[in-house]
């Protein structure tokens, strides 16, 4: 994966993620958390694998876009292989 990496189309549902952490970021926290109930806090403490893994201002961020402050993250499995293939990864790694 390079900076210079062309991701694919992200679909509408997506926005905030790819918007808010950049479509790398965004693959890597949708990897790890789709599909789970996540709570966004307003004032991160750094206790959370979320925050671990995105930073305090950027989950801060992403939950003021979310419906509420728990959230199911979605499951965006079709724009990942897209997006793990654009970035350079095989059949066998994907999977």
């Amino acid at each position: 994966m390079t900076d210079q990496t062309a991701y694919p189309r992200h679909p509408a549902h997506l926005d905030a993620y790819v918007e808010e952490l950049g479509p790398a970021l965004a693959v890597r926290f949708l990897i790890e958390f789709g599909g789970a109930r996540l709570y966004f806090p307003n004032n991160p403490r750094g206790r959370s694998r979320a925050e671990a893994l995105i930073g305090a201002d950027a989950l801060r961020r992403l939950g003021q876009r979310m419906p509420s402050m728990k959230t199911e993250i979605p499951i965006a499995n079709t724009w990942l292989v897209e997006a793990l293939t654009a970035e350079g990864k095989d059949t066998a790694e994907i999977c």
